[in-house]
């Protein structure tokens, strides 16, 4: 576990000293993931992007027992997105599951074992998350997470073109 003080050290520097300390603190693990990510990504600009196969296989598997779907994966987002009916789905970022979701469940998800909120531009997205692989090694937890992404996904926006 990464300790408190070091986090808000770090984020300090990346961000300046006005950074708001009175933050939840998983919004800073998930702030310093981000960064880092970030970080990693620009420097490997010309690089292939990083995502887990065995996790990508892992869904892939799960989303082709679905009926009257239809699967496409681009590479996007540092990894692999799997979109059904041409909506981002679920993707796969590195070892984690970046997962798209109702927004009216934002408090049931957050206090799933492994989750980790989407921050962009300092902002929390809500109906976006990181899923750490403790939260979906056992198969009642993935089946939970790819759950709630297709439940939504006939209602979500499609990205504009």
């Amino acid at each position: 576990m990464i300790n408190k003080g070091f986090l808000i050290d770090i984020l300090r520097q990346a961000q300046g000293d006005n950074w708001n300390t009175n933050r939840n603190f998983k919004h800073c693990q998930a702030e310093l993931v981000e960064a880092i990510i970030t970080k990693r990504d620009r420097s490997k600009k010309n690089e292939i992007m990083a995502y887990s196969t065995e996790l990508a296989d892992r869904v892939r598997e799960r989303l082709s027992m679905e009926n009257n779907i239809e699967i496409e994966e681009k590479k996007m987002f540092s990894g692999l997105s799997f979109l059904v009916n041409g909506k981002m789905c679920i993707n796969i970022s590195h070892d984690n599951l970046m997962c798209r979701y109702n927004p009216e469940l934002e408090d049931e998800v957050s206090e799933k074992k492994g989750f980790l909120p989407m921050i962009m531009k300092g902002k929390q997205l809500n109906g976006y998350c990181y899923v750490e692989p403790i939260g979906f090694q056992k198969a009642d937890d993935f089946e939970y997470w790819i759950k709630i992404c297709l439940d939504y996904n006939p209602v979500a926006k499609a990205a504009k073109k």
